[in-house]
């Protein structure tokens, strides 16, 4: 059976189940649930037809692995391995998300410093514990150079991969904040690519080391709305969350990785 779910001048979207597809349903409930999902589908084609990104970079491969290029880094970006891994343009947005989780005396959690334009704002917002893992050696040096500038904060530089460092942490965070790159091409096809976004993978430890009145955020990617399998993988670790549009965002034609004036920004809470 061939269940056409949406034509329009654009395109047509049509689906084909196996015999044996969603067979648990009687046919009037899976009829709603295609004709529902492949509506869904169709209208995000047409919005994405719709928009008018910037101009902006292909991305080049990357080769090798991230931390162990040495980075670039100047008033505008931060460069490793030919991969721009932040621009000054994501100022807005990460003050933004530096809002959903710092406050006066917050414990925060950063993974990846990058340019520290995420940590200066949660410092200023009031935070007095702020712990950041980076893998990167240089970056690390910078991080702590920092840090030494801010003597009344408790300032904690991890080195190494959160995904072997944070297994060492204990102790729960009020806020988290995951702004980090792929840390090879495999990993960016893998997670950022094929997940719903690149912090997907993260989700689990930011559940587990989330204290139960914190906020979890991250960079996720969308431009105007969180998709469904977006949603759902929240969900499975949070029981709640928010979303806001940081609007006003200008990625110049050399980013490769941002082409959109908007970004939705999360607050993840309420750790299941």
């Amino acid at each position: 059976m061939t269940m056409s779910g949406a034509q329009c001048d654009l395109f047509n979207v049509s689906f084909e189940p196996s015999k044996g597809f969603l067979t648990q349903y009687t046919e009037d409930q899976k009829f709603w649930i295609i004709q529902r999902a492949i509506s869904d589908f169709a209208e995000h084609l047409v919005v994405l037809h719709g928009q008018n990104p910037a101009a902006h970079s292909q991305r080049a491969p990357l080769v090798g692995a991230l931390h162990d290029a040495s980075p670039s880094l100047d008033d505008t970006e931060l460069l490793i391995a030919q991969q721009e891994v932040m621009q000054s343009w994501e100022t807005p947005l990460m003050h933004h998300m530096a809002r959903k989780i710092a406050g006066p005396g917050a414990s925060v959690l950063e993974i990846g410093f990058g340019m520290g334009i995420s940590a200066a704002e949660m410092l200023r917002l009031g935070a007095t514990s702020y712990t950041v893992v980076e893998a990167n050696p240089e970056v690390v040096d910078r991080a702590r150079a920092w840090g030494a500038n801010y003597p009344d904060v408790c300032v904690t530089v991890i080195e190494g991969r959160w995904q072997d460092q944070c297994a060492l942490l204990v102790d729960p965070f009020d806020g988290i904040f995951f702004d980090t790159y792929p840390e090879s091409e495999k990993d960016w096809y893998d997670n950022a690519l094929r997940k719903s976004c690149y912090a997907e993978n993260f989700f689990d430890t930011a559940r587990r080391l989330l204290h139960p009145e914190g906020t979890f955020t991250y960079y996720t990617g969308e431009t105007d709305h969180l998709g469904r399998r977006h949603q759902r993988k929240l969900f499975e670790h949070f029981s709640r969350f928010d979303t806001e549009i940081c609007d006003g965002l200008n990625p110049p034609e050399s980013c490769s990785y941002w082409w959109d004036t908007t970004m939705v920004v999360v607050g993840a809470q309420a750790p299941r």
